[in-house]
């Protein structure tokens, strides 16, 4: 039986075919230095999100 596709795989077959560019970081850190230069319209945080955490990248 084939494992199931992560999260983030899911949500990127979804919408990069609409066109939507998707960034996939391991840290809070890393999604800080991209945002400027991103500029996101949406972002999905894990709660596990380490270095900041999910709740202190919001917060900022």
């Amino acid at each position: 039986m084939a494992a199931a596709p992560s999260k983030v795989t899911s949500l990127t077959n979804i919408l990069a075919p609409a066109g939507d560019q998707i960034a996939d970081v391991s840290s809070g850190a890393v999604a800080g230095e991209l945002c400027p230069r991103f500029e996101p319209d949406l972002i999905l945080l894990d709660g596990g999100l380490p270095d900041p955490n999910a709740f202190e990248f919001c917060a900022r």
